[in-house]
This record gives C-alpha cells, structure tokens and sequence, in this order.
C-alpha cells in the first residue's frame, strides 16, 4: 500500500500507489536532488537517497499484501512515466516496527555530495511548532469526478511543501505534523518521503513519511505522522542495518614509550608496548558505512600520518602536508588520547594535488583546510559507526 489511513476515520478501502503533497510546489528532479520515487508492483512511494545507492523509505512502500518483500525499482526522474530511466534495487532491510526501510540499489545513481544527511540527534519538545519541509510524488489536489464523488489526482509527480511540527506520538518515535498555513500535507504517495528540519545548521532527514489521518480525500487531512529517525530504537536499527553494507575494522590501543596511547590497526604494530596483555585485544572496532550523518558528539578524528621522522598518531589538523595512512577513530573534545566512543559521525576526505597528501576529517576541518589552501579538495565522504570493543 502507498500510505496507511486511520480505520477509525474511514471505513473506506485504499487505493494502493495511486495517490502525495496537497497543494505542494512542482519541483525539478535537481532541487532536492536525493529524494526519488520507489516503483512497486503495483504502488509508487517516495524515498530518499542518503549513500549513492541506499535509498531509506517506509516499510510499508516495500512490501506485497502477503507480507513478502515486493519487487522494487527506483528513479530520480521528476515524473514517473514508461520512458524514466530506473535502476533496481538490490536488497531490502524493513523494519515494520518503525515502519523503516533501507534499499540497495543495484548501482549508485547520484554524487556523495548530493545525498542527505540523517539527523541521528532526536527532535526533542523545544522544536514544536517548528516548520519542517517534505517532497514526495503523491496527490496534490481532490476533484470531484463525473459521479459526484471526491477523489484524489496528481500522483507521479515531484513536489515540495511545508508543515508544522506539532508533538510526538508511540512515545516520541513519531513526528506528528499539522497542515501548513498554506494547507500542505503528506497525502498517499508521499509514504517513504523525507521530513527535513533544520539542525546544526543544516537540513537533515529527522523522519520518513508513515500515516495520514484522514476522512477519506486528501484535503480532510488533518495530521500526518513520519518515524523518528533520531529515536534511539529506529536510529539503532538504521546504523545496524547499514552496517549489513559495511566494512569492520578492529583498531588496536598501545602506549609508546612516553606514556601516551595509541592506536593502530595491527596487532604487530601494538607490539610489546601494548598495555593490555598479549595477544593483543581490539580497544574498538569501525564500522565504515555507507551514508552521511552526524550526531555532534566528536569532531576530532583521530589518524595516523607519516612525516620525515616516521609515524605520528594525531588529530587531522596536525597531520599537516604529511601523508595520511588510516583512519583509527575519533578523539572526544581535542583529546587524542582518548579512547574513541561508541557512535556514527561524518568523515570527509580532502586530498592535496600538489604533495599527494590526503586526510580524513569532520566536514568542518575539511572546509577549513580547502579555504586555507587552493591546492586541497574534498573528494567525498562517508559514515563512520564506532563499536566498543574489548579492553
């Protein structure tokens, strides 16, 4: 089904994928450009890609009526027709719990640069009444047809809108929005489609179009609900399901000679000096994962680089113009003697066209070092999960 209604307010059956933003803007497939529609058997959703080729949609928009995971292709087109140009998906991970989804698709279809930031950090009771903008491709108007009836239209189509962030529901791991002052409201269609607020100055996905309560057309709406994506429950199972795409590393803490730890990615390399007895153990582990997010908690990464007097184990901006070997982790508050901290952040490699050199660092230090100097660029990104390990 596209979009789930309340039975207590309509006892009338739902017209799978054939309706979205009441009253919303027609938009071009290059504002917004991660959001996308999801093409099932016989429905059409919306959903938004936060890797190059990980679209996150409702769990609802993925499934066929017996329960079994539904055949599904993707488009970034601003109008579904038999000509756009689709890419299939892969693999599915749902979580009907949240009503959660992730896609692999079977080729990346858009830039690093252009996909969405997940906003890892809840939406707390302070934000109520705050404006929070959604695209989606569903209905953008009721008619009444030749019979009389109401019914809805414009579905397929791109558009964006605004509504109002007015409280939580299931114990805040769901947004709770009303219509906008201009009317707009996620309708069927929209399901799966982005919620975007504005936080730590930038526009980050807080939810994913869920319901609608309703009175049958979309005009009767009068509030829509989108799954917290900064609930602890649906954030957990977003990062571990990402992690089913991922690529883990243990990173080894040892002491040099001067007391300070270090750490490193072999057992070798920890050698004698490592301070937890032998064989070594990991102190960490990193889950390097598709997908670009942050959740504030560190900024500082700590790496390991080569300069002329042999490795050094530092914070990026120290590394300087030596050469970048390998991300070990992050340091909380500037302490690079920390032990790195369970959590998902944001890395951003920039590379030096002059010397060769290449960092990975937070989106901060990054823009920093490309002011600083023309000869460094930012090449991509990606996530970082951090695990505990085993001291």
């Amino acid at each position: 089904m596209s979009c789930q209604k309340d039975t207590e307010l309509s006892s009338q059956p739902e017209d799978p994928g054939n309706r979205g933003i009441l009253f919303g803007t027609v938009i071009s497939k290059t504002e917004f450009p991660s959001v996308g529609l999801v093409k099932g058997p016989n429905w059409i959703c919306s959903g938004t890609l936060i890797a190059p080729d990980i679209v996150l949609t409702a769990n609802h928009c993925v499934v066929n009526d017996n329960g079994s995971l539904a055949t599904l292709r993707f488009t970034l087109d601003a109008k579904y027709s038999s000509t756009n140009t689709w890419v299939n998906v892969s693999s599915i991970r749902n979580y009907k719990t949240g009503d959660l989804a992730l896609l692999k698709l079977a080729s990346p279809v858009i830039s690093a640069s252009s996909t969405s930031e997940l906003a890892l950090t809840a939406i707390t009771q302070s934000q109520v009444n705050q404006i929070a903008e959604i695209v989606g491709y569903g209905d953008s108007q009721t008619t009444t047809n030749s019979s009389g009836k109401a019914e809805d239209s414009g579905a397929g189509t791109k558009r964006k809108g605004q509504l109002r962030f007015s409280g939580f529901d299931d114990n805040n791991a769901t947004l709770v929005s009303k219509p906008s002052t201009s009317r707009q409201i996620i309708c069927p269609g929209d399901s799966g489609g982005p919620l975007f607020f504005n936080q730590n100055g930038r526009k980050q996905v807080a939810g994913v179009a869920s319901t609608v309560l309703w009175r049958g057309t979309c005009v009767t709406v009068s509030e829509s609900h989108h799954g917290h994506v900064g609930y602890q429950t649906n954030r957990n199972w977003i990062l571990q399901n990402l992690a089913y795409w991922a690529k883990r590393r243990d990173v080894f803490r040892g002491v040099n000679p001067s007391g300070n730890y270090y750490f490193t990615l072999s057992t070798a390399e920890a050698g004698s000096t490592y301070n937890f007895g032998s064989p070594a153990r990991p102190a960490f582990r990193i889950l390097d994962v598709p997908g670009k997010f942050s959740n504030g908690d560190c900024s500082v990464n700590l790496i390991r680089c080569r300069n002329n007097r042999g490795r050094n184990y530092l914070s990026a901006s120290s590394c300087g113009q030596d050469t970048f070997e390998a991300l070990l982790g992050y340091a909380c508050l500037g302490n690079t003697t920390s032990q790195s901290p369970t959590g998902a952040f944001d890395l951003y490699r920039v590379d030096n066209s002059a010397t060769g050199a290449s960092i990975s660092t937070s989106q901060a230090e990054a823009n920093s070092i490309v002011q600083r100097d023309r000869n460094w660029r930012i090449i991509g990104f990606h996530g970082v999960h951090v695990l505990p390990g085993t001291p």
